[in-house]
């Protein structure tokens, strides 16, 4: 490997491991906020009726479901930098066209897939409050068209190490 791209896969990796604690950090905060919301005299402190869809509900339900959906979205955060992580390790080591590869990326594509689905469901949910409370709304589809660019790149990515997998498959036959 060229200096200048060991220095960038370097680069990446330790990218990659940074993100990874600071994702670590923000769940162990989040974990101790939801712990720390059950504590009795918090939770008092905290305990009043909010309105959502007609239905009268506590203001902590509403706090542990953003918690939960925070949580579940470090996690695939998280996952998408472990499989980043094995494809950097793969390329440290001249492995480019392996069927773990493939399946990193496949795995990462459809990690994408599922944040797509979150991010259009928080939408749909932020109009319906919005109706329903009688605001403003606003719709902001600049995260969901990035996402989309994004599926795009992996999904080319994809195809390429497919593509390549096949050849070096059907050249490794050949000799």
């Amino acid at each position: 490997m060229i200096k200048k791209e060991s220095l960038i896969v370097n680069f990446l990796s330790w990218g990659l491991m940074i993100a990874k604690w600071l994702f670590g950090i923000m769940v162990f905060l989040l974990v101790t906020i939801g712990i720390g919301l059950a504590v009795p005299g918090i939770r008092k402190n905290l305990s009043y009726s909010t309105n959502i869809l007609g239905i009268s509900t506590s203001n902590l339900t509403v706090v542990f479901g953003a918690i939960f959906v925070s949580l579940f979205i470090f996690m695939i955060f998280f996952a998408i930098i472990s499989y980043l992580q094995k494809l950097i390790k793969n390329i440290k080591n001249l492995s480019f066209f392996e069927i773990t590869n493939l399946i990193s990326i496949k795995k990462i594509l459809h990690l994408i897939w599922v944040l797509i689905i979150v991010q259009i469901f928080y939408g749909m949910l932020e109009i319906v409050l919005g109706i329903l409370n009688n605001q403003a709304i606003s719709i902001n589809f600049a995260a969901l068209l990035i996402s989309f660019i994004f599926v795009v790149v992996v999904q080319t990515i994809y195809i390429l190490l497919d593509n390549g997998l096949k050849l070096k498959n059907e050249n490794d036959s050949f000799l």
